[in-house]
């Protein structure tokens, strides 16, 4: 699978142009193009791009903004800039761009510019962690889901992401995945099999390290990957638009959180 490129500038001639240029690059997939910045943070809500090409003086919101919402959604995210202000240069070099293209640019130039910005992008850590939690819950590693051997290790994951960190005992993780048996020695060899497929699927994929375990307590490392619920407790705007009122809508224990989700969009 090659690069995404995701191209926002005013002028149509310089989306033209970087859709021409790229198509001619083997390591690039897909290029998508919008004159708009807000247009473009709401299609990056849903999709995945590896590089963007920003107009630095486009015109429905500054520049800085969309750079901001951009790395909120996906912090590996790499910039490369563009302006017809030398001044400019400085300022992409400020924010550690990836590269920074002057108006009018040749196609050579942009050519070096995006294989400079892919070197900088396989320079950024190896294994990006987004988990979802609006409507599904699913974790995607490098924009790819994975799958779960059990659907019970999975729904094991989501419970502790909903936690948010903090440590739980095994007995309190089996009342929630389990809430109509008894946590007698039969389950809890059932809870020991689950918790082991848990971790041999996050293994499959070079992600043990989002999970913790210690004394008989479980907990997610949320330092080790982005998550959209996380986002919108801290009052990220983008994550708060994103949510369309379902959380975890798998798993009937997820209620709770759903609603205190509804108070805290209530009090904004």
């Amino acid at each position: 699978m090659g690069l995404v490129i995701l191209c926002v500038d005013n002028d149509k001639t310089y989306l033209e142009q970087v859709t021409a240029t790229c198509k001619k690059m083997e390591e690039i997939s897909d290029v998508i193009c919008f004159t708009k910045s807000t247009e473009a943070i709401e299609w990056f809500m849903y999709n995945k791009a590896d590089i963007v090409i920003l107009d630095m003086n486009i015109s429905d919101l500054i520049w800085q903004d969309v750079v901001r919402n951009l790395k909120d959604l996906c912090p590996e995210i790499v910039f490369v800039l563009s302006s017809a202000q030398k001044d400019h240069a400085y300022e992409a070099y400020e924010i550690h761009a990836g590269g920074f293209l002057l108006k009018p640019f040749t196609d050579e130039k942009l050519t070096e510019e995006l294989r400079y910005a892919e070197k900088s992008l396989e320079s950024t850590e190896k294994k990006r962690v987004r988990i979802q939690t609006f409507g599904e819950f699913d974790v995607y590693v490098n924009g790819k889901p994975i799958s779960f051997t059990r659907s019970k290790a999975k729904e094991l994951l989501a419970f502790l992401v909903d936690r948010q960190g903090a440590n739980m005992a095994r007995t309190f993780i089996f009342s929630a995945l389990w809430e109509d048996r008894d946590y007698d020695r039969s389950m809890q060899k059932q809870l020991d099999v689950i918790i082991r497929s848990l971790r041999q699927s996050l293994s499959e994929y070079g992600i043990s390290d989002i999970i913790e375990l210690s004394k008989g307590q479980m907990r997610v490392c949320p330092e080790k990957f982005t998550c959209d619920v996380y986002q919108l407790f801290s009052g990220e705007k983008s994550a708060t638009n994103s949510y369309r009122g379902e959380y975890m809508s798998a798993y009937s224990w997820a209620s709770a959180t759903e609603g205190y989700i509804d108070r805290v969009l209530g009090e904004m």
